[in-house]
């Protein structure tokens, strides 16, 4: 049964921006189609185009599986812009602030979870990725660096998660399409 819990929990972290953009995915469809307004373009043209828009924002805010961690701290630049942008534009609304605090803990322990369970079965999370680099580096700097790509990815798929949804809610509630 350990050996199952491992395999699980190592596949979860190795496909977690995809995990997290498909439950994205779905949240969004599911609030566009029972929301119950009538939208001027049409629902199914909301929710199609409002897909689309999800898929591009989760994806430069780490939805795609980065190759290196340069391209994770991009992530990073982008998921941070998304936190000061909810907190300009919906200061006014209540609980955005604690939106905001709830979202960044939770992101940061599931990060710092991800990163210590990655660095720990390194090569279970690596194989069930099907992704490994050949080079010169020990094991452990690679298994320090691929720690580090994956603590840059689940924060900020987490957070990208969980504002895009909560930014959708609002956007459904106070804008007219």
């Amino acid at each position: 049964m350990e050996y199952r819990k491992h395999t699980i929990l190592s596949w979860l972290t190795a496909n977690y921006e995809a995990i997290t953009t498909l439950i994205l995915l779905a949240i969004f469809e599911a609030l566009i189609l029972t929301s119950g307004k009538q939208y001027q373009n049409g629902t199914a043209n909301v929710a199609i185009i409002g897909g689309f828009l999800i898929l591009f924002l989760k994806g430069i805010m780490g939805g795609a599986p980065a190759k290196n961690n340069a391209s994770g701290i991009i992530a990073l630049i982008f998921t941070a812009a998304a936190y000061f942008l909810t907190a300009y534009y919906a200061a006014a609304l209540p609980g955005t602030t604690a939106l905001l605090l709830a979202t960044a803990i939770l992101s940061l322990l599931l990060a710092a979870i991800a990163a210590a369970f990655t660095f720990r079965h390194f090569e279970e999370v690596v194989s069930l990725r099907m992704f490994f680099r050949n080079s010169p580096t020990s094991l452990f700097s690679h298994a320090l660096a691929y720690s580090a790509n994956r603590f840059l990815a689940v924060l900020c798929n987490t957070s990208a998660t969980i504002l895009l949804t909560a930014n959708t809610i609002q956007a459904i509630k106070h804008w007219q399409f």
